[in-house]
């Protein structure tokens, strides 16, 4: 079940003075509301039942002032507001809410919330020096943005208890994620459970992983000497314990998966930036022109709220802004008294700090990969694109396109796991099975 509300609207406002000069306004209000239901057990019989709740407005406003066309120097100028709020599960409405019902050992329920709130605000200006009898312009111009984000994610989830200690039965004969042949022992701190996917057997440690509930230890409850359950993050659940051995489901807990117990990741993060450019244009004749372009731009970091897991960690969960710089040569013009028109340019642009999506594993008990978007490295793409027309006749037509594009990573921070090194990765980092 997927169901969406959305409203867009826009106001367009502009008033000439009697020197010429022209004031745009530009205001906007945007609402979009969706709630989805689905199972996300990929079997036949519904076992993880999963809600999903979002919540956006936006509001924004731009005010433009242009000088008269056709002079000698023309100019512009202006300043945007933008107000965004971003609400991922919505905790005080059932029907918003982000919560997963899971038939599954590793845990029977989770909810989560997360929101970003966002300002922007920006101010720019251009001018255009005509020159050479109009034949050519250059124009000069920059933006100056301000970000201000605070971002949020908090989570709720629960474990199974159990009356089994798992370290008090012996796992079946094996292989361990490494290869190595499995011994087990009765005491001896670990207890060993079956990845799922690769059918390895992987230790968890009694203490740590597994967590006694004589210790009084929170994910427990009101339960004590007698039972065990699992640290949130586990993955690996003890072959001991199977779909008859919970006796009751665990309290509910702020972020019990987070090793620090945080009961939420808050962040505000702030940035400023200017974006200049800078384009020199030449024109032949009436119906030619040719232009060269250079110009800068950044896009804001924050948070990654998207995530379905959380961050591990604060540092993970930051995400720094990135820039780009490009250049750009063209030209544009008509041909055949104007029955056809062309558009070609080349260009070259360079993204530094660029913000990827990527998977990677889950470095707080592991066993899962998932989607999170980083700060990858620096990327190069390169290109010639070319569109036109073409009016055969009174009634025929001809409209023709295409690009050609090289694009490459010249460096890559931090990427994450390929599928054969994450089987073979226990709680830690990528594995090299080369």
């Amino acid at each position: 079940h997927d169901n969406m509300d959305f409203y867009n609207f826009r106001l367009g406002l502009s008033y000439e003075f009697d020197n010429g000069i022209i004031v745009d306004s530009n205001s906007a209000y945007l609402d979009f509301q969706r709630r989805v239901n689905f199972d996300n057990s990929i079997t036949p019989i519904p076992s993880s039942a999963q809600h999903r709740g979002e919540i956006f407005d936006l509001v924004s406003q731009e005010f433009r002032f242009l000088s008269p066309r056709g002079g000698r120097i023309e100019w512009e100028a202006g300043a945007f507001y933008q107000q965004e709020d971003l609400d991922l599960g919505n905790p005080g409405d059932p029907r918003y809410m982000t919560a997963t019902i899971g038939a599954s050992l590793r845990f029977p329920m989770r909810h989560q919330h997360a929101w970003q709130d966002t300002t922007w605000m920006s101010a720019f200006a251009g001018v255009t020096l005509n020159f050479l009898d109009n034949k050519a312009s250059l124009d000069v111009g920059a933006r100056y943005t301000d970000i201000e984000k605070t971002s949020l994610i908090q989570g709720l989830g629960s474990t199974w208890i159990f009356d089994i200690n798992p370290d008090a039965i012996v796992s079946p004969p094996g292989t361990s994620n490494t290869g190595a042949a499995v011994v087990d022992a009765v005491g001896d701190g670990r207890a060993w459970g079956r990845n799922h996917n690769t059918n390895r057997l992987h230790s968890v440690t009694m203490g740590t992983d597994i967590i006694d509930c004589a210790t009084g230890h929170p994910q427990c409850g009101t339960y004590g000497a007698g039972f065990w359950t699992h640290r949130w993050g586990v993955r690996v659940v003890p072959d001991a314990w199977d779909t008859m051995s919970p006796v009751a489901m665990g309290p509910s807990l702020n972020w019990i998966r987070e090793p620090n117990n945080n009961t939420e990741f808050k962040q505000t993060y702030n940035d400023n930036n200017l974006d200049p450019q800078v384009t020199l244009r030449y024109r032949p004749s009436e119906n030619h022109s040719l232009y060269a372009k250079w110009a800068r731009a950044f896009k804001g970091g924050g948070a990654d709220i998207s995530t379905a897991e959380g961050p591990d960690d604060p540092e993970s969960f930051s995400l720094e802004p990135e820039y780009a710089e490009n250049f750009e040569l063209g030209s544009k013009g008509s041909l055949l008294d104007g029955a056809a028109s062309y558009n070609i340019n080349v260009f070259s642009m360079i993204i530094k700090n660029m913000q990827v999506s990527t998977v990677v594993p889950e470095q707080v008990g592991g066993g899962q990969q998932f989607s999170r978007s980083a700060n990858g490295g620096k990327e190069r793409t390169e290109g010639v694109e070319i569109d036109g027309r073409l009016q055969v006749n009174d009634y025929l037509r001809v409209d023709f396109s295409g690009a050609l594009m090289d694009g490459k990573m010249l460096s890559f921070l931090g990427p994450g796991c390929t599928t054969v090194e994450f089987q073979h990765a226990d709680t830690g980092p990528c594995v090299s099975v080369a």
